[in-house]
């Protein structure tokens, strides 16, 4: 997503300009917080597509 942006996710102001915005998708439906595991079979949230802007009537 960061790139798509051409934003930097290692700089602090782009890390929390990305942040927010993810915060606003989920909470429109737009992505969703999942639980899942790393490659290191640690638990993590990951982020994953909800939906098309169109499919909630906006």
């Amino acid at each position: 997503m960061a790139r798509a942006l051409k934003l930097d996710r290692e700089d602090k102001a782009h890390k929390s300009k990305i942040t927010g915005m993810l915060k606003v998708w989920i909470e429109k439906g737009r992505f969703e917080a999942v639980d899942g595991k790393d490659a290191k079979g640690k638990p993590r949230k990951f982020v994953e597509f909800g939906g098309h802007a169109s499919d909630t009537g906006e």
